[in-house]
């Protein structure tokens, strides 16, 4: 059995307003009639899902590393004891690492 959408003149929806949009709210389209002839559907507001806000999105895209916790843990310590790594260039272009005393 399908239920028919109750239907209001202009003058009626613009009457009872407040009242209308509640039962809009509650889930309950109505039609808004001009004339006597049906001319628009009204219904609750729904924002379009974003799923760029849902958490977990991307989960199974990337793998997270069974040590993320303690990756750079040692780098980490070395800089609140005063050393840190030093890069020196090789001639590749690339750098290799090497622990050093801070120096200003």
């Amino acid at each position: 059995m399908q239920k028919t959408i109750p239907q209001f003149n202009v003058h009626e929806a613009k009457t009872n307003l407040s009242r209308l949009i509640e039962m809009a709210v509650r889930g309950e389209p109505f039609i808004i009639a001009r004339a006597g002839k049906p001319a628009v559907i009204v219904s609750a507001y729904e924002p379009p899902h974003d799923p760029a806000k849902r958490t977990g999105f991307l989960k199974g895209r990337y793998n997270v590393p069974d040590d993320f916790d303690s990756m750079g843990k040692e780098e980490v310590q070395a800089l609140f004891e005063g050393s840190l790594p030093t890069a020196r260039p090789l001639k590749d272009g690339s750098f290799t690492g090497r622990q050093g005393e801070i120096s200003s």
